[in-house]
């Protein structure tokens, strides 16, 4: 059983992050995985909500932008220990999280690992298209990000199938705009331009904003001054 008082405090830090006061929140969550602001050793709590409650330091870090301190926590022993109490739901934060903070460390290979196995349990556990949708995103986003153009090239076409096959418009979307990217990384130029050219038509016909028609249209002049 969790005691009220963890519950009271995991609650209010809760609502201090969400205000965007992390730093208030992120004391609060460590009072309670330390026991102290009063809590007593009788105040027991369950293995799992206290891996939750280090989860919750960890998304206040990542937000922050504390990521090496983000990271030790999802490395720590102690985490490890609660990983075997934790449901499918927190399995998924955990890795979710985990593969976006390697992804801002540049630790490209175990970030690809961490999203995949996120996506995992999103796709086969949970059954949850939006979450496959965020895993998918951030797959191809760090990839972008760290220049892995071979990999980004792969990973837009099964997330566009993906997307197919799961009636995600959005998905399909973000893998032809990411693909633009690959292409032109891999010196593929006149399908880099075919598939912008496409991403435009796309803004154009469902009334996208002038900023998103603009900053394609550079990136179509980019590839024809090329």
């Amino acid at each position: 059983m969790t005691s009220e008082k963890f519950i009271e405090l995991f609650n209010q830090a809760a609502d201090l992050a969400r205000a965007g006061k992390q730093k208030k929140a992120l004391e609060i969550y460590e009072s309670v995985s330390q026991t102290k602001a009063g809590i007593t050793n009788t105040d027991l709590t369950s293995g799992d909500f206290l891996g939750v409650v280090e989860l919750r330091k960890v998304f206040c870090l990542m937000d922050l932008n504390r990521y090496a301190e983000a990271r030790r926590i999802l490395e720590s022993e102690k985490m490890q220990g609660f990983l075997t109490k934790f449901e499918n739901e927190t399995m998924y934060e955990y890795f979710f999280c985990y593969g976006n903070t390697l992804g801002n460390l540049s630790e490209t290979v175990m970030m690809e690992d961490c999203l995949s196995r996120a996506l995992a349990i999103a796709a086969e556990q949970l059954g949850d298209i939006e979450k496959s949708e965020n895993c998918w995103y951030f797959i191809m986003y760090w990839a972008k990000q760290h220049k892995k153009w071979d990999f980004l090239e792969k990973q837009c076409v099964a997330a566009h199938m993906f997307g197919t096959d799961n009636d995600s418009v959005f998905l399909q979307t973000k893998a032809l705009e990411f693909g633009c990217f690959a292409y032109n990384g891999l010196g593929k130029t006149d399908k880099a331009r075919k598939a912008a050219e496409v991403v435009l038509e796309r803004i154009r016909a469902t009334g996208g904003k002038e900023s998103a028609l603009a900053e394609w249209k550079n990136f179509i002049a980019t590839l024809e001054a090329a």
